[in-house]
């Protein structure tokens, strides 16, 4: 038995502690989805400019290849902001709770109204990330 009262406080993880498994988990499936993303942007950066570079630079921005050269470059930086965001959860950084949360809160609007699963499991995820805030800190 315990001689002292009981504190009520919750109590905050130690700097020493890793990431949660959890998290650990999502960074892994973040490094490895961001990865084939960068992929495929640079191949839409790249069909893109090539076919803005034959068809003359004000005539194909508004086009199709315009908008692929376009949405190829935000998902570039998109993918490389989550790459970057991963490493810093895993390394229980205090920047990359508030920041995992606004990016994936801006990749959830990006596929906002498309009607697929995306949206859902990206407002899981932010909801699971804000959970573990006490490791942020």
């Amino acid at each position: 038995m315990t001689s002292g009262p009981v504190s009520a406080e919750t109590t905050r993880p130690s700097r020493d502690e890793t990431a949660p498994l959890g998290i650990k988990i999502l960074c892994v499936v973040t490094v490895l989805l961001a990865a084939s993303t960068i992929f495929f942007g640079l191949v839409r950066v790249i069909v893109g400019l090539s076919t803005i570079s034959t068809a003359g630079l004000g005539s194909a921005i508004v086009r199709p290849a315009g908008v692929a050269t376009i949405t190829g470059l935000l998902s570039l930086v998109l993918s490389v902001g989550q790459i970057i965001v991963a490493f810093g959860l895993w390394a229980l950084k205090p920047w990359a709770w508030a920041w995992s949360l606004a990016l994936y809160g801006l990749i959830g609007l990006h596929w906002y109204g498309q009607g697929n699963l995306v949206v859902t499991v990206l407002l899981g995820v932010m909801v699971y990330i804000a959970s573990k805030k006490e490791y942020y800190h």
